[in-house]
């Protein structure tokens, strides 16, 4: 339970924070679409990062904590998964939702959180139950 806490305010914060950014970088309209995909993957890169950082972090802390290497890969492996989806999904709706004529400011935020929630739950608990049989031994 309190990975499963951890993994979602973790993807809820990048989620969101990525989807701000994004929307104020798309509501301006002052982007040609050479700066706008440059803009879109710098802060891919960036949510790579930071997912990267948070993956390392959580499983050095959960091999500390529980002594098993397995458990720690398992875990920070899924938050750097959720995290980098979280990401992804903040980066592509707003465009998506625009194109579409859709409010990008009103529906991008809960979109992306519900979408992001979601899936990291599946995330955790898919690869958990994939790892069962490693993290018994």
């Amino acid at each position: 339970p309190t990975y499963a806490a951890t993994m979602k305010a973790y993807e809820e914060s990048i989620g969101a924070q990525t989807s701000s950014v994004v929307l104020s970088a798309q509501s301006g309209g002052s982007l040609s679409p050479v700066e706008r995909r440059a803009f879109l993957w710098k802060e891919l890169t960036v949510g790579l990062l930071a997912a990267l950082y948070a993956g390392v972090v959580v499983a050095a802390l959960s091999l500390l904590w529980h002594g098993n290497p397995r458990l720690g890969i398992l875990i920070g492996g899924s938050i750097f998964v959720s995290m980098l989806w979280a990401v992804l999904l903040a980066v592509t709706l707003p465009g998506l939702l625009l194109r579409f004529r859709m409010n990008a400011a009103i529906a991008s935020g809960p979109l992306v959180l519900t979408i992001a929630d979601f899936s990291t739950l599946g995330i955790y608990l898919g690869a958990a139950t994939a790892a069962l049989e490693l993290l018994k031994s």
